[in-house]
């Protein structure tokens, strides 16, 4: 009796050891997985910022893309619409030279009729009122002209004085205005045109 006492003491003391063997195994498989776990949880949570990174990375270049298309388009919208304002000053331009021309031919036939001799004078004054009535575009019959007094052309031709000087002196501001050079303008002031004839004489 006392031999299975004791046979069930020993058997009680291996169950106990081997349960706090295995309750050690367990402590350490469960420490082990908590490990592995914190492992894993940090391994995920640095690819979602990588994967986050990327994401907004990606966006980034999305923007990019479209503000330099922007920028491309409204590149293309303003030298359009430069082009345009070119050609519209180049018309300009070719208008207001044409009219400048036409006046620097009046002020001339006028200087011509003012200081040349009696004979010649007539010539001059039709050829003034050709022109003029070319440029107003008004068709008058032979019947119906008036001669004109050497008073009447000289006022006439103080007035085309004034508009020579004041279209010369608006080319010149939209020539500056536009950035073009003046060095190949045109014109000439009313009065050294005036005098260039009067030398010429």
């Amino acid at each position: 009796m006392m031999i299975l006492m004791m046979i069930k003491i020993m058997m009680m003391f291996v169950i106990n050891k081997s349960t706090v063997l295995s309750g050690q195994v367990v402590k350490k498989e469960l420490r082990d997985l908590t490990v592995e776990h914190e492992l894993r949880l940090q391994a995920f949570q640095k690819r979602s910022q990588r994967a986050d990174a990327s994401r907004s990375f990606l966006q980034l270049q999305e923007e990019r893309n479209e503000l330099l298309k922007r920028k491309r388009e409204s590149i293309l919208d303003i030298q359009q619409r430069s082009g345009l304002k070119k050609i519209l000053l180049q018309k300009k331009l070719a208008a207001v030279t044409e009219t400048l021309e036409k006046k620097e031919t009046q002020l001339c036939a006028a200087w011509s009729v003012c200081s040349i001799e009696p004979t010649v004078r007539s010539n001059a004054v039709s050829k003034l009122e050709q022109t003029r009535d070319l440029e107003c575009q008004v068709s008058v019959s032979p019947a119906a002209q008036l001669p004109v007094s050497a008073a009447q052309l000289v006022t006439s031709c103080m007035f085309d004085l004034q508009e020579y000087e004041a279209a010369a002196a608006q080319l010149e501001e939209q020539l500056k205005a536009s950035g073009g050079s003046l060095h190949d303008f045109p014109f000439r002031p009313a009065k050294k045109i005036l005098k260039d004839a009067g030398s010429d004489q």
